[in-house]
């Protein structure tokens, strides 16, 4: 048979549980099934773009592997607001000091 024929046969067969042979069952699947789309500005893009280049990863590899390391992070954002709150006062208290000191 020549290769087109060949083509042909087992296109016609391609349904064929018997031509076939018995279904191997996979072990687990790394298809991947969904899809979320981010938006960057343009210049977080190359960086993300750079990062996930030097890292030796995909685009999509590197994103997935960022998003779930932090994931089991959350971010407490009243505690992410007492902690800004705190810094101004102590940055206050210093330029406060400063002035003083430029003044005597």
């Amino acid at each position: 048979m020549s290769e087109a024929e060949l083509a042909e046969y087992y296109y016609e067969h391609r349904d064929d549980p018997d031509f076939l042979g018995e279904e191997v069952p996979q072990a687990g699947s790394n298809r991947l099934s969904s899809m979320v789309s981010v938006r960057f500005p343009p210049e977080e893009a190359v960086r993300v773009r750079r990062a996930a280049e030097e890292a030796g990863m995909t685009l999509s590899s590197y994103l997935r592997h960022c998003a779930l390391t932090f994931s089991d992070r959350p971010v407490d954002i009243d505690r992410v607001r007492r902690d800004v709150e705190e810094a101004g006062r102590r940055l206050d208290d210093a330029l406060s000091v400063l002035h003083i000191r430029q003044a005597g």
